[in-house]
């Protein structure tokens, strides 16, 4: 250190012009820095579960959704669906977005004169104005599960536009756009920003904000502790001045090299400004004391130099290692923030013992004021420090033993922290974003989208069936709601058409529902190009990671373990009915009772029961029609003759007089034959002219398909009539139970259903191969990576930075023992600091997770210096009271003064916007408090205590019962 000394003083102007130079080139690169609030981009591309995501995004119309909501007394009046056109209009030419979907643009399916209609819900070019044609509207558009919690809350008073983005798009700038445009059309309604997308804007501009107001208020704190402590201008201005030139240099380079400020690395300036003080802080000090018995200024900065150099510059070392431990983390944003935070407190260190000496040369010799002999300026500060020296030596093992006490309240409080990961949780509970998230949950389900990508023939019934099977499970997980995929538009126009919510049982069935939606903007959302692979999406209604991380094991778990890759779709005959029934009964039973879950029906079923009444149900052989149902058939046999029969009847008398022996055959109640059908025909058609044969019996077939969906759908409904009596009485009269369970019955009614390759291979049944596969994907998903990463990320952090903190330690002190015994205090701090979270409910997130590792890093300082002083002054005395109390009144001062200015910097962080980051401020600044109060107790009592060699000869040291009385003070 001496060389280094010599160097400094010899090349002083040099080097002040090189910090100028430097200083002024990274100043400019300022001008460049920019933010980055996306979450997303923070993760890394090479994970599978993340470049699954990002395929996602390309080929499905994007998976980050801007959502505007808008709140009205009714949404249904002319003027606010005017104002929700507008803003859907001008919403779709944004330059990044992809799709647009609200009131005014959303696809609606009907039937229209007895046939299907694909359009829209409201015509965007012709809205109404008429009250009772907008009350239809409203009633309608309520009454669909497709827009109801959907598009348009349960109330009718609240409604969003969703908005896709691209995949490449500039998010925050789009949503920028979008928050603008909705802000001027929309005047005085209550409007909702909610999604990622506009989460990053917020964070964002929270973070512009914060470092505009918190840089300049950390850097006052910084001034007004300098100046309590030192009380001259040099003790204030050089300290302060090397932290302001390092904060530039390190945020110059990151500017230069194009990393970007992340909702991490943002509080880099305060942390910097905050830390990098403690390099100054104790060159001043060691000058301060140095400087009363110099012959000048030169020899008191070499002597000054020399002595505290090397603690100086092994605290920075270890303050470097707790950063660089964060190097290799999941989160690229955590990993620049660890490698430049690093590299401006080793900009810091050097600058500190170079340049900050440097000045001082150029500085007149302070005047030195005594008020003793011994030329010591006492004040409160020293004679606190005095008498705790002589309370260390007297209770030392009192002092240990409370720290023991403390390890292992902290402990036990370890299984108590939670995890944090939902960027929703940054904001505060009065903010606009997280009110609007709020209001998402309560009445749309969220705003998290959850997505399950499915591999198969998309238009295979089979795959469908599969994907609706997948779609009831995810209903019944807690916080997720509204799935969507294919399968369900297919349902819902099949519903349209026949009155049930289901898969057509042929692939015809299927495309023919599928050609009226073919074109239409919502499949780029739902399913590729090719057909083969389609995304099932739904919303997830919560903001704990906990909550999420169960929904999302509760996702993959019935992935792996209920759903089947391999499938024989089998053909049901005489032979193997009762049999196939009998396995899909089980799944049936699981369905029903599911949907009285959802639909919140509190009632004990045995499953045994309810499988034995389910195959009751399918061996029904006589239903029972009413009167309105009688009718129905009746008029849709005549309009069948009159214009989809294969042979032509021009005689409306013979046509009834069919008609009604017909219905003379559905009447009586048992399942209506393709034979009796043929045989009347063929009976009523005889005498009445020439007819052929295969006519007739096509006419037959197509009568014998419309009665037998009457009466299987009768057999079920009136299966749906036994299950309620039976098991939930109390809810006879709830339509939506009523259709559910009529959908889960349906499968009675199948003639092909399809199996396991397994079971049906063990059965001996034969069929078409079905291959269909799951795969989760979607932010919940994302989150669990994030969450994992931050256990991996705390303990190989804190696992790097021990390690090598502890080396160093050893290095320094030449011994194990010493290194052991010196990092003890900082592992106090950690365990205290994961108690405090701990018992206060604090989570670890992304912010929280570093404090440990930080305030390894910084903390380690003070045990360092501390350590160098005693021995040092250990070796001038074999008195150890003396030695610890000119210690405490040297080094315990300017670790006191340092923990305080670098607590103090901290603390300002409480008045930070984002949550976590106020956390962050106040732990970190707390665990300083700790760490320097270990460094000036607990380590000097387990030193005395252990009598550790590596400070010095303990044999003539007798303890506290030879000064139990000695008078201290002066």
């Amino acid at each position: 250190m001496e060389r280094l000394a010599e160097s400094v003083v010899k090349y002083r102007i040099p080097i002040i012009i090189s910090v100028v130079f430097l200083t002024v080139f990274f100043g400019y690169q300022l001008k460049n820095i920019k933010v980055n609030s996306d979450l997303f981009s923070y993760l890394r591309e090479d994970d599978p579960d993340v470049q699954l995501f990002n395929r996602i995004g390309k080929e499905y119309a994007g998976t980050s959704i801007a959502m505007v909501g808008i709140g009205a007394d009714d949404i249904f009046t002319h003027k606010t669906l005017n104002v929700i056109n507008r803003i859907t209009e001008k919403i779709k030419q944004i330059d990044g977005v992809a799709t647009v979907m609200s009131l005014t643009d959303v696809l609606d399916i009907r039937s229209f004169e007895g046939s299907l209609e694909v359009g829209r819900l409201i015509d965007k070019n012709n809205i109404p104005d008429d009250p009772q044609k907008l009350r239809q509207i409203r009633s309608y558009t309520l009454s669909k599960d497709m827009y109801n919690g959907r598009i348009v809350s349960p109330d009718g008073k609240v409604t969003i536009i969703i908005a896709r983005l691209k995949q490449n798009a500039d998010k925050q700038e789009v949503a920028r756009k979008i928050q603008e445009i909705a802000q001027k059309e929309a005047g005085s309604y209550q409007l909702y920003f909610s999604g990622l997308p506009m989460q990053m804007l917020e964070v964002n501009d929270i973070i512009i904000s914060d470092m505009l107001y918190l840089v300049p208020l950390v850097a006052l704190v910084l001034v007004f502790m300098l100046y309590f402590s030192f009380r001259t201008k040099r003790g204030v201005i050089l300290p302060l001045l090397t932290v302001i030139i390092s904060t530039i240099w390190a945020m110059g380079l990151m500017s230069l090299l194009g990393v970007e400020l992340s909702i991490i690395s943002n509080i880099m300036p305060v942390l910097l400004i905050a830390i990098g003080s403690a390099y100054g802080i104790h060159m001043i000090a060691r000058y301060k004391e140095d400087i009363k018995g110099a012959a000048d200024t030169i020899s008191c900065i070499k002597h000054s130099l020399s002595t505290v150099g090397v603690p100086i510059i092994l605290a920075g070392m270890t303050t470097v290692v707790g950063f660089f431990s964060f190097a290799g983390s999941y989160l690229t944003a955590v990993n620049d923030f660890g490698i430049f935070t690093g590299i401006g407190v080793i900009f810091a260190l050097v600058i500190s013992i170079t340049f900050l000496p440097a000045f001082l040369t150029f500085l007149k010799k302070p005047e030195i004021k005594t008020i003793n002999k011994e030329g010591k300026k006492e004040n409160a500060l020293d004679r606190f420090l005095d008498r705790l020296a002589f309370f260390v030596l007297k209770n030392e093992k009192l002092i240990i033993i409370l720290g023991g006490l403390l390890v292992i309240i902290s402990i036990i409080g370890l299984p108590r922290i939670k995890r944090e990961v939902n960027m929703i949780e940054y904001f505060k509970e009065d903010t606009d974003i997280r009110i609007a998230e709020v209001m998402m949950e309560k009445k749309f389900g969220g705003s998290t989208p959850v997505q399950v990508l499915v591999k198969g023939d998309l238009k295979n019934p089979f795959v469908l069936k599969e994907m609706r099977k997948f779609e009831k499970f995810l209903e019944s997980v807690p916080y997720v709601s509204k799935p969507q995929s294919i399968a369900d538009l297919i349902c819902e126009m099949n519903k349209v058409m026949n009155n049930h919510y289901t898969i057509p049982d042929t692939r015809e069935g299927v495309a023919n529902l599928w050609f009226f939606i073919e074109g239409e903007s919502i499949l780029e959302q739902l399913v590729n190009n090719e057909g083969n692979e389609g995304i099932i999406q739904a919303n997830l209604a919560t903001m704990a990671t906990g909550k999420i991380l169960k929904s999302v094991n509760m996702i993959n778990d019935y992935i792996k373990n209920e759903m089947d890759t391999a499938l024989v779709a089998v053909k049901i005959n005489q032979d193997n009915a009762q049999e196939i029934i009998n396995l899909k009964i089980p799944e049936i039973t699981q369905l029903i009772l599911s949907d009285f879950t959802r639909h919140q029906i509190e009632t004990e079923v045995d499953r045994a029961q309810l499988r034995k009444l389910i195959r009751e149900i399918y061996l029904t052989k006589r239903v029972q029609f009413d009167d309105r149902t009688l009718n129905d058939i009746s008029e849709k046999v005549v309009d069948f003759f009159l214009n989809e029969s294969e042979i032509e009847i021009d005689d409306e008398a013979l046509i009834r007089q069919i008609t009604d022996q017909i219905l003379d055959l559905v009447k009586s109640g048992n399942p209506i034959s393709e034979a009796a059908i043929k045989k009347t025909l063929t009976r009523q058609l005889a005498s009445r002219g020439s007819y052929d044969a295969d006519e007739i019996a096509d006419t037959a077939y197509s009568l014998f398909v419309i009665l037998d969906e009457y009466w299987q759908y009768q057999r079920i409904m009136e299966g749906v009539d036994l299950i309620i009596a039976r098991f939930a009485p109390e809810a006879k009269n709830n339509a939506k139970l009523r259709d559910a369970l009529r959908d889960d019955l349906w499968v009675l009614n199948e003639k092909v259903i399809a199996l396991p390759s397994a079971v049906a291979s063990s059965k001996g049944l034969e069929g078409d191969r079905v291959s269909v596969q799951f795969v989760q994907s979607g932010m919940p998903l994302i989150f669990t990576k994030l969450d994992d990463s931050l256990m991996k990320s705390q303990i190989q952090s804190l696992f790097i930075a021990l390690v090598l903190v502890t080396i160093i330690l050893i290095i320094q002190l030449n011994s194990v023992t010493g290194g052991l015994i010196s990092i003890t205090p900082i592992i106090l701090t950690v365990l205290l600091n994961f108690a405090l979270m701990a018992y206060l409910d604090i989570p670890l997130d992304n912010a929280t997770m570093m404090i440990a590792s930080i305030a390894i890093g910084i903390g380690i300082d003070y045990s360092i210096h501390f350590t160098h002083r005693f021995k040092e002054e250990f070796s001038r005395s074999d008195d150890p009271l003396k030695a610890l109390e000119a210690t405490m009144l040297t080094t315990g001062r300017a670790i006191l003064t340092n923990a305080l200015a670098v607590g103090a910097g901290f603390i300002i962080l409480i008045f930070a916007q984002l949550i976590p980051i106020q956390r962050f401020g106040w732990l970190t600044a707390t665990t300083m408090l700790f760490s320097s109060i270990g460094a000036v107790t607990f380590l000097p009592a387990l030193i005395l205590f252990t009598r550790a060699r590596f400070v010095g000869n303990f044999r003539n040291f007798s303890f506290p019962d030879k000064i139990v009385g000695k008078k201290r003070g002066r």
